[in-house]
């Protein structure tokens, strides 16, 4: 079986690294799983830029690029945010709270089978269980992937 995980950037840059990180690693660099950086993008706007004309006060055509939003990855986005942070307003996230969501919906579009991190905010709380009712997205400790790795394939 072959895998594709997400993995927080910050794991990967940690110093001292952590050893199962660094397992992760050495089983990407042998071709056994591929590691993808999770890249904060924003996933609200899938569309192209659209060049849209606007008349300005005297009457005069202007062009403006628009970015035209999906409402399923502004849905999801808002949805994955409530279950991140269930007390706070979707619309006024910090730049943080937002890079998170970010991740987790890279991540799900992106099809990859386990999100890695430690970040205690997508697993604790009952959390990691709505993110996999909710959207499928199955988020671990590298410890945890190491060892489900290990049950499941025998690798050392």
């Amino acid at each position: 079986m072959s895998y594709k995980f997400t993995i927080d950037r910050n794991l990967l840059n940690q110093t001292p690294a952590i050893p199962s990180v660094e397992v992760l690693k050495r089983w990407a660099q042998e071709g056994k799983l591929e590691l993808v950086e999770a890249e904060p993008k924003n996933p609200i706007r899938e569309a192209p830029v659209v060049v849209e004309p606007v008349q300005n006060r005297f009457g005069r055509g202007k062009f403006h690029k628009t970015t035209k939003s999906s409402p399923s990855a502004k849905a999801r986005f808002e949805q994955m945010a409530s279950i991140l942070f269930p007390f706070r307003d979707t619309h006024r996230l910090n730049r943080l709270e937002i890079n998170d969501v970010s991740h987790l919906v890279v991540h799900q579009v992106s099809g990859n089978k386990i999100f890695i991190t430690n970040n205690k905010g997508f697993i604790e709380g009952g959390r990691r269980e709505s993110l996999r009712n909710a959207f499928g997205v199955v988020a671990m400790t590298p410890e945890e992937a190491v060892g489900m790795l290990k049950g499941e394939e025998g690798w050392s």
